[in-house]
């Protein structure tokens, strides 16, 4: 049964398709995983650095994907984490998630140097 009859089709229904039919890893870039073994990456098992990874350099329909897959909860908890990020990357989220930039460890970590590119 085709649902998507008297309507045109949302990216969310072709995103719903593709993970039930392909490996979700397929819908990310291989390039963006360039200093890794692209095909050894899990979703589960390497999470926190498929979400930093993608929330620095993906594309816009990257990034939606890996929020769908993970949710907010768990992007928040990886980024807060993680030992570097761009200072975009954690103003953008600091807004995102209404927290000070200084909860993030990778701000903490820069404070701990004397340079912030």
């Amino acid at each position: 049964m085709n649902h998507h009859i008297g309507r045109e089709p949302k990216k969310d229904d072709h995103l719903a398709t593709c993970m039930q039919h392909t490996h979700p890893t397929l819908l990310l870039r291989p390039s963006l995983f360039w200093d890794t073994n692209f095909n050894k990456l899990d979703m589960e098992r390497h999470a926190a650095f498929i979400i930093v990874r993608v929330m620095e350099r993906g594309t816009r329909e990257e990034v939606q994907f890996v929020w769908q897959y993970y949710g907010a909860a768990i992007i928040k908890k990886h980024l807060l984490e993680a030992k570097f990020l761009h200072k975009k990357t954690i103003s953008y989220f600091a807004n995102k998630f209404a927290v000070s930039r200084t909860q993030f460890k990778s701000f903490q970590n820069r404070e701990k140097v004397s340079t912030w590119p």
